[in-house]
Order: structure tokens, then C-alpha cells, then sequence
């Protein structure tokens, strides 16, 4: 209540108390207390659910503590609620696909487009939305569809160097038009156009699916998805293409009647466009590449060296290839410029230095020193005495293993942090799951988890399960305890 001039009292409206629970349940997922902020936003929501904001601070909540399904049930209220508002329909379908209901995600945004002749994918992929793309290469690479992924990561791109391309067209006309101004600022746009975000986030995906399937072939899911794996591959190959004509015929959206014709020329173009058929739908050429590392090398890691020298993760992912293709000089270098953005780091960047990329530096580092050791025979004299004077100098074993008991000391709440220490034992030679067990039996790895993201908390069940897999039930079983909306 409060006063007012003629010192009488007047009641505040419900909404200033609705709006002052959704402020301070914001503060609470801020910092990471989710069970409070869950039960204020519901209270917000409970004294008008007419109000859709809530919804969608209710929806980021519940996204945060790792439960995606009902995160995306909550965001569809607030796009059901205002069916006009095209942000709404983007969040939603965006979560949608998250929880990996591809095929919701497309009734929802296909409300906002107009596909004609042509599937809901190619429409969104002709408009190029990096958006939809990139969350679908995630989703695919989740579930180990890795020939989607790197599909959606190679449209993405695509559109880059389309990018490139129509500049071309663009010299000339601000030539004769006169609009140097326009032209400078196309001469900066050209000589920045691979570090835009989406990018370089695609360049990243792509590199590190590259890498899954030298490592871990066996996550792969794509061929196993196949309902025709059975069949000899000619017959495969017609029954697939049956399918997808099956499923182009049923996606088409019929114009409505009394809609004007279009013109023979443009009916022609439509015709020629429903002919055009992918020829790799399910990205299994990208998939069979004779060597995936090389491609990842050729492709991806030149413009992510140049344009994204500042991401730790360029350095963490070029070491990895470069040393799984036994060029150690290059592997070497990445090594070195990774140190170098770790020293210079205080705080972790959310976007380029994040705890776990950290955490993947200290591992690679000594995963490369063994990796060097096993191959330090099939290498020319050159390359052996560049590596050997940096082992006695700057990276000897003795500076190697500060580093390493230096960056895990400073992040002692680290889920990532303590698994590495595992991880880098395990590299060494050493059975590590006697360790793993009394850790995961001590309240530390509770309170650590309780400390991290669900995201976090899903990337150190990966890595554990690469060293210690015996192991990951029972890290699931307290996984479940910080985290019981997610699935684990």
C-alpha cells in the first residue's frame, strides 16, 4: 500500500506483485536455484495467467534444470496465446527441437511460411535461417544422426559462401552508383564475414562430429537408423528414394482455391524446383569420407584459425585433429596458442573460454604428450628436435603437471575440473576406477554437481563413461538426485 496526496491509502494493482516475482525469479535461475524460482514464477503466473511474459521465464527455468519437454510445453502457451507474434513461434519451435520433436518444430514455424511445391526444410534452408539449422545439427548430433549433423552444419556453410559469392555482383554496382560509403563498409563486411558467431559455431560442430567419428565410430547412429540397412545397396537406395517421395508428397502445402494462377514461367520454375531432389538427404556422403580428419582440416579449421583465433575451443579441436593426423608441428602450435589464451584469461568467457573448454585443454595437453611418445619413432629428425627442445623448456613434464594442479585447484566446484583429473590419470596409464568410485561415494561429487549446469553435468557423464564405464551408473544415480527433471 502507499499514500497518496490526499494521504489516503490506496492498494497497489496484483499486477506490481506479479511482475515483482517474475523480476525475482529471474535472480534465482540467475543463480543457479532453480527449485525457488520454479515455485515464484508459478505464484506469478497463478495471479494472472492471462499475462504470457511468465510463461516464458517459467519455460528458461525449466530448460535450466535440464527438463527440455516441459520447457517447450510451457512456451507453447504464450504462442498459443498470441498466434500473431512471430517471436513467440520462433522460441517455441527452437525448444521444440530441443527435445528433439523435429516434426512439431515444423508445424509450429510453418504458420510463418509459405512453401510452395516444396517441403517445410528446403523452404527454411532457402531462406536461409542459420537459426534452424544450427539447432538441428545439435539435436541430430545429440541423438548420433551424424550424417544429419554434418549436413545441417555444411548448409550452414554453404550460406556463407553464398555470401561471398553475391558480393561480387554488389563491386560493381556501388561503383556506378557512386556509394563509397556502402562500398567501404562491404570491403569490412568481406574481411570479417567467417567470424559471424553462426559461423563459426557451425565450423566448431562440424569439426568436433568430424572428430566423434575417428574416436567413437560406434556412437554413430545414422546407418543404424536405417530401416533398409538389410537390403542390398541398390535395392536400399530405391526403397530410401520411395520413401522420401512418399514423405515430399505428404509434407506439400496445398494453395488455397481462388488463390491467382501463377504464370506459365513461374509455374515452369516451380515444376523444375519439385523435380530437383536432394541427392544426399541423410548427409551419408559427407559421413563416408575417405578421411574425416582431413576434410575437418581442409574445410573448417583454416577459417576458425584465422577468424576465430580467440576461441579457446579452435585451438582445443585443432590440436585434437592435428595430432590424430600425427602432424605434430601444427598440433603443437594449437597447443601453444591454446596456453596462451588460458594465461591471459582471469574469467571465463561465456562464448570463447568457457570451464570446459578448460578443462578439455589440460586433458589434450597430455593425451598429446602420449600420443607423441608412441609415434616419436615414424617422425623425421626436424620434427623430434622442435618437440624435444619444448619438452625440456617450456612444456616439460614437471611444468606440464603444475599447469594441470594449477587449473584444477582453481575451479574446485568444477564437475568438468574433477573428472579431468581422472581422465589425465587414465591417459597415463593408470587404473582409475578404485579413485572414481571413493570420489563418487564422498559428498564432493555432489556438491560439485550441484555446483555446474546440466549441460556440464551431461558432458562429464561422456567423458567418464570413455575411461570409467563401469562406473557411470552409479554417476547417474547422483546425476538424478541434483538434477530429477532431467534425463540422464
Amino acid at each position: 500500500k502507499q499514500e497518496d496526496s490526499s494521504s489516503e491509502e490506496k492498494e497497489e494493482s496484483p499486477s506490481v506483485l506479479q511482475w515483482l516475482l517474475h523480476l525475482r525469479a529471474q535472480h534465482l535461475r540467475y543463480i543457479s536455484k532453480f527449485d525457488s524460482s520454479l515455485s515464484l514464477i508459478e505464484e506469478a503466473i497463478a495471479i494472472d495467467p492471462k499475462v504470457l511474459e511468465p510463461y516464458i521465464a517459467k519455460a528458461r527455468i525449466l530448460k535450466s534444470m535440464g527438463d527440455f519437454t516441459a520447457a517447450a510445453d510451457a512456451i507453447d502457451i504464450p504462442r498459443l496465446g498470441d498466434e500473431a507474434d512471430r517471436w513467440y513461434n520462433n522460441k517455441s519451435a527452437l525448444y521444440h527441437i530441443r527435445c528433439h520433436k523435429i516434426e512439431e518444430a515444423e508445424n509450429v514455424v510453418k504458420k510463418f511460411t509459405r512453401p510452395k511445391g516444396e517441403t517445410q526444410q528446403n523452404n527454411l534452408n532457402d531462406m536461409q535461417c542459420m537459426w534452424w539449422a544450427s539447432e538441428l545439427a545439435k539435436s541430430y548430433f545429440q541423438r548420433g544422426d551424424f550424417g544429419m549433423t554434418l549436413k545441417y552444419f555444411h548448409l550452414i556453410k554453404k550460406h556463407f559462401d553464398d555470401y561471398v559469392e553475391d558480393q561480387f555482383d554488389f563491386h560493381s554496382y556501388c561503383v556506378r552508383k557512386m556509394t563509397l560509403r556502402d562500398y567501404m563498409k562491404l570491403i569490412s563486411f568481406e574481411d570479417s564475414i567467417f567470424s559471424h558467431p553462426y559461423y563459426i559455431r557451425a565450423a566448431l560442430g562440424a569439426v568436433k562430429t568430424y572428430l566423434v567419428l575417428v574416436q567413437e565410430p560406434g556412437k554413430c547412429t545414422s546407418n543404424a537408423e536405417d530401416e533398409f540397412a538389410h537390403l542390398p545397396e541398390k535395392e536400399r537406395k530405391k526403397a530410401l528414394s520411395k520413401k522420401r517421395r512418399e514423405e515430399k508428397r505428404k509434407e506439400t502445402v496445398e494453395e488455397p482455391e481462388g488463390k491467382q494462377k501463377t504464370t506459365d514461367k513461374n509455374a515452369k520454375d516451380d515444376s523444375q524446383k519439385e523435380k530437383e531432389e536432394d541427392e544426399d538427404p541423410r548427409g551419408e556422403k559427407l559421413l563416408r569420407v575417405e578421411d574425416p580428419l582431413k576434410v575437418a582440416s581442409k574445410t573448417f579449421l583454416g577459417n576458425l584459425n584465422e577468424f576465430a583465433s580467440d576461441y579457446l575451443e579452435t585451438h582445443v579441436l585443432s590440436l585434437q585433429v592435428f595430432a590424430l593426423r600425427k602432424l605434430y608441428l601444427l598440433a603443437l602450435r594449437a597447443l601453444n596458442r591454446g596456453l596462451n589464451i588460458l594465461s591471459q584469461s582471469t574469467a571465463t568467457d561465456k562464448n570463447k573460454v568457457t570451464i570446459s573448454q578448460r578443462a578439455r585443454l589440460v586433458v589434450c595437453i597430455h593425451q598429446f604428450f602420449v600420443d607423441y611418445e608412441k609415434s616419436k619413432g615414424e617422425l623425421s629428425a626436424n620434427v623430434k628436435q622442435i618437440i624435444d627442445a619444448e619438452r625440456q623448456t617450456n612444456l616439460s613434464a614437471s611444468k606440464v603437471d603444475e599447469l594441470t594442479n594449477k587449473e584444477i585447484s582453481a575451479f574446485p566446484k568444477s564437475i568438468l575440473h574433477a573428472i579431468a583429473g581422472f581422465q589425465i590419470k587414465a591417459i597415463k596409464g593408470s587404473n582409475v576406477e578404485k579413485d572414481v568410485s571413493s570420489w563418487l561415494a564422498s559428498p564432493l561429487a555432489k556438491e560439485q554437481l550441484s555446483s555446474s549446469t546440466v549441460t556440464n553435468a551431461f558432458e562429464a557423464l561422456e567423458h567418464l563413461n570413455r575411461f570409467a564405464p563401469n562406473l557411470v551408473p552409479q554417476f547417474k544415480s547422483i546425476c538424478e538426485s541434483v538434477w530429477p527433471r532431467a534425463k540422464f
